[in-house]
Parts: C-alpha cells; structure tokens; sequence
C-alpha cells in the first residue's frame, strides 16, 4: 500500500474533485456541509490542500493552514474515505502531511467523534518530535499539539519539505511550463500538440521543485490493455538529481492495470539504468523503429 499526497492547484479536475468530496465528508460530521473557507486555498498564503491517493484512486483529503500567529500547521481538515479505512493508509497519510511540512501541528478534534480521538491519540505519538500535548479546547473541540523539533543550528543538514519535490496530474494552466522544459517539442509542433493532448486528458504528471516545474511523465492504460509510459523528460539544468526518478515512481503509483511497461533505445544509456533503478526488468527488443538503434522494452508488475 502506497499514498501519495497531491497538491490541489488552483483550476482543474482536482479541484473540482475536492469541492465535491468536501460536503458529504462535513454532513458525516453533522455540520453545515457549506464551507467558507475553500477558496481561501487558492488566495490566501500558508494554505494547502491536498488530494490523498492510492494507486492512482482517491483515497482522502486534507487541507492544512500554517497559523499566521505562531507560525505553527493546523490539520484543519482531514478524511479517508470509507472504501479506505482500516488498512492503516490514514496514519501514512497522515505522518507524510507532518514530514512535508515540519514543525510544531495543532489538530482540533470534536470531543464527541470518538473515532478520530483514537486515531490522533495513536498516530500523533509515533509522528512526534516531542510528546505531544493535551488539552481541552473550545466549542467541544479536543486539542492536540505536537510540538516542533529544537532549533537547529544554520550548519544542519535538513531534506527538503516533501510539499517542495512533488508529483503531481498536471493541468492545462501548465502547458508552457511543460513545453519550456523539452527542447524537442519546442522545435516540433507534432510533439506539443501531443503533450498537450496528454494533459487534456489527465494522463500527464509534472515534478515540481519549489514550486517550479522542473521534469514530466505521460502515461497511458493503452498497451495491449497495460499501462505505458512513453515519455520522461527533465530539465537540463535538474538532471541528475532524482527527478526522472520520482516521475517514474509517481508512474507506477497512478498505474491502474498490473503491469507497466516503458520503452527506450538501446544507445540511450542512462534511461537504461533508470529503469533498473526502479525495477523495470528488461521485456523484449523492437526492430525497426530507428536504424541501428532498437527499441528495448521494460516491465514492472505493478502488483
């Protein structure tokens, strides 16, 4: 079992996905499915939404604020979806949204949802930095603080913020991000329309580093009826430095059928040894395609 966490941008399918989930999710709490705030997401600084996903199918959400006050991330909302509970998928989930934006947490929990006192008092301990906090809050909320790390000194060497490396379904506001960063398709007019067609359809992913574009995946189900990945490109100037690898990552987490395939020619070396690094296994050879050059299959099974 493997989440990933999507950050929801401003327009697109994602959005819209996350608009629909959020009023049934605020009915099976018993309160007023109409939610002010929302759009506040999308305008506002040290707002996050996200979708959560398994597989590629929508597991949850979360919407995370950083309080402007003490600096400190509140789990303002966050749902697993019924199909998903139980298998332990809302404690990953969870325990990735306090590492891709660390530091202290408060959680507001209704005092009378019993189940949700129980999974924060047993996720919260395990994700801690120091043991977290107690207390009665206000409006028949409960109140969880999970303090942040010591200070640490402007030599440490910290990972970046998992939100800052993302993968995610790219949208049709960034199509010239993507097409800036491949040479060919700025040169050929038949490849950018067939990126474009990609992202139209939902079947392209783009890597994000501090919020910049910097590498994308396409990905179709239609390879006699397997999954298929037939483009990976980076940025020149980000090669080198794990993104392909990521793209590829994020490739077999949104796979939908058993296997995934990918191909590569045979002269291009350093696909070769992506593939290896992410567990494609060599698949068979195609002739013909370029001369002198053949066409080298991958597969992954998937599960």
């Amino acid at each position: 079992m493997t989440i990933t966490l999507e950050r929801v941008p401003a327009s697109g399918p994602a959005r819209e996905e996350l608009t629909a989930l959020l009023p049934g999710y605020l009915r099976g709490l018993g309160v007023d499915a109409h939610y002010p705030y929302l759009p506040l997401y999308w305008t506002e600084a040290g707002r996050f939404p996200y979708l959560i996903r398994e597989q590629g199918r929508t597991a949850g959400f979360a919407l995370v604020r950083q309080l402007p006050d003490s600096g400190a991330f509140e789990m303002a909302e966050f749902c697993v979806l019924p199909d998903f509970r139980a298998r332990g998928l809302g404690a990953q989930a969870a325990r990735a949204l306090f590492a891709a934006h660390p530091g202290a947490w408060r959680i507001g929990i209704m005092a009378n949802n019993a189940g949700a006192l129980r999974f924060w008092r047993t996720v919260a301990p395990q994700a801690a930095v120091q043991p977290p906090r107690e207390a009665d809050g206000e409006d028949g909320f409960w109140m969880l603080s999970l303090p942040g790390a010591p200070p640490t000194r402007a030599s440490d060497q910290t990972a970046p913020p998992q939100d800052a490396q993302q993968v995610r379904v790219a949208t049709p506001a960034d199509t010239p991000a993507i097409l800036a960063v491949d040479a060919l398709a700025l040169a050929d007019p038949a490849r950018a329309r067939q990126i474009t067609r990609a992202i139209e359809q939902g079947q392209c992913r783009v890597a994000l580093d501090a919020g910049r574009i910097v590498g994308y995946v396409m990905q179709d189900h239609g390879f006699f009826g397997h999954g298929f990945v037939s483009l990976i490109v980076v940025a020149a100037a980000c090669r080198r430095q794990g993104v392909a690898l990521r793209l590829l990552q994020a490739a077999v987490t949104a796979c939908d059928t058993a296997k995934l395939f990918t191909s590569t020619n045979q002269s291009n070396v350093a696909a070769r040894r992506l593939m290896a690094k992410a567990g494609f296994v060599p698949s068979g050879m195609i002739e013909n395609l370029d001369e002198g050059d053949p066409e080298l299959v991958y597969v992954k099974f998937v599960r």
